[in-house]
């Protein structure tokens, strides 16, 4: 039983023990590979879906329970009069 034990705790190592894998840049395991990362180059896909919020700061935000805009970048703004519209002061 104890060496049964012991054989499950070995497998519990610190995966990223290696530094040198810490060391090495970015890493970023996700559901496709993007054509670029550049958000002014792409209308949609992984790059603005997944990776642009993570890699930039945006204007606004979402505020995930009223979806109404809250501030990120932009700390005030006007919305237009048809509310499609918003111009940061």
């Amino acid at each position: 039983m104890a060496s049964v034990t012991l054989l499950l705790l070995v497998g519990c190592e610190d995966p990223f023990s290696d530094n040198a894998a810490r060391n090495r840049g970015f890493i970023y395991c996700g559901p496709g590979q993007p054509n670029t990362f550049n958000p002014q180059l792409t209308d949609g896909g992984l790059t603005a879906d997944a990776l642009s919020s993570q890699l930039f700061d945006r204007l606004l935000q979402l505020d995930p329970e009223t979806y109404q805009p809250a501030p990120m970048l932009a700390h005030s703004w006007e919305v237009s009069p048809d509310g499609k519209e918003y111009t940061s002061c």
